[in-house]
């Protein structure tokens, strides 16, 4: 199935701002927090004014699908991410395509899923159009493929998921702590604070 069959109302590209509306009012999602991970991450996000209706008009729900139409490398073309929180009210820019599905008969967090897979990427490659960037359409993006098993193994996929990249997350977090003591224990043998000597004599009287 394509995933224009289960769209909720039609897909949306983002709101273009002029420089002199920067600066102030709700957050506004760039390409940048599109390139940052699996969901929306707002850090970096630009504050941009905006109008009641534009708010409206443009403005992020949980279960959003955000669209990157645009990238300078093939693989960026057409990425997907989940909004799984909205901080703030806020809206995403011109370079953005936002497509809202049926819960019902689709998951979002799960269709993101599906699309961020080799598998997905290797049929949304005959969408892509490269010129001086890489790019898809609205209309491209309508015609991406996705899968539909029933909801509770979308739900269980989901729930798999979650715990893969919540573990995932942990380990990185357990290594940058490790290469920072690591960094750390260099400078003090560098540097004489702590004597090669007093770690041998520590690790024989240990063993």
């Amino acid at each position: 199935m394509t995933l224009k069959e289960v769209y909720k109302e039609p897909s949306k590209n983002g709101l273009y701002k002029p420089a002199a509306y920067h600066g102030r009012g709700p957050l506004m999602v760039q390409m940048g927090n599109i390139f940052s991970g699996d969901s929306i991450d707002y850090k970096g996000a630009s504050k941009v004014d905006v109008s009641r209706i534009e708010l409206e008009s443009y403005g992020l729900c949980i279960g959003d699908l955000l669209f990157a139409r645009r990238s300078l490398v093939m693989e960026g073309a057409g990425k997907v991410c989940f909004v799984d929180m909205v901080p703030s009210p806020a809206t995403f820019e011109s370079s953005i395509i936002r497509v809202r599905v049926q819960e019902a008969e689709l998951i979002p967090e799960f269709v993101a899923i599906f699309l961020q897979s080799n598998i997905s990427f290797k049929d949304r490659r005959k969408f892509i159009r490269q010129v001086a960037v890489s790019g898809v359409s609205s209309s491209d993006v309508g015609d991406f493929s996705c899968i539909k098993p029933e909801i509770d193994e979308q739900r269980l996929i989901v729930e798999k998921v979650r715990s893969i990249r919540k573990r995932i997350k942990e380990e990185k977090r357990r290594v940058k702590k490790l290469k920072k003591q690591k960094a750390g224990l260099m400078d003090d043998l560098l540097t004489g604070r702590v004597r090669v000597n007093e770690l041998i004599e520590q690790q024989q009287q240990a063993s």
